[in-house]
């Protein structure tokens, strides 16, 4: 009687452990990294990430470092229409820290949350309040939406690649 309890509870344990194993492995964030310059597909998504220019923002909002400005070119690759937010891009810097996109509403072309039909490219940008280093690099995270149900993220150098 030992025995067989014994071998239920080892069972349990096995199959717990090969469980939370699968768990782990499909729970896990992938990057993708395209080469340089290179656009990036995130959940049947392209997306072309470019560096624009720095700046310091407009009267009425001033960063406290200055502006990292990025364009981004998303071309919906699905069959059915997907939206697309500034919430979705991270500037990695040179030393590591992360820095989200600042919305502001600096005109049509400021990223802040629209819909993309299938095959259909929009281009806007957005910005990050940053302290800015020219010798550093600079790298977009592209995470996508909880909808696009996916683990993979593109990682896209934008600044002093190489």
């Amino acid at each position: 009687m030992v025995k067989v309890f014994f071998f239920i509870i080892a069972g349990i344990i096995a199959l717990s452990m090969v469980l939370a194993t699968s768990y782990f492995w499909t729970s896990q964030t992938v990057y993708i990294t395209p080469e340089s310059g290179e656009p990036v597909a995130v959940a049947d998504v392209m997306y072309d990430v470019e560096f624009v220019r720095i700046h310091d923002g407009t009267k009425e909002v001033k960063p406290e470092g200055v502006f990292f400005q990025i364009s981004i070119t998303a071309v919906n690759m699905r069959d059915e229409p997907t939206n697309l937010s500034g919430g979705q891009f991270i500037l990695v810097d040179g030393n590591g820290i992360t820095h989200i996109a600042q919305f502001l509403d600096t005109g049509p072309d400021e990223l802040w949350y629209e819909k993309i039909e299938h095959g259909v490219a929009v281009t806007r940008t957005t910005q990050f309040d940053i302290k800015y280093d020219k010798d550093e690099q600079y790298q977009i995270i592209v995470k996508p939406l909880k909808e696009q149900k996916t683990n993979e993220w593109g990682k896209v150098c934008v600044k002093n690649c190489g």
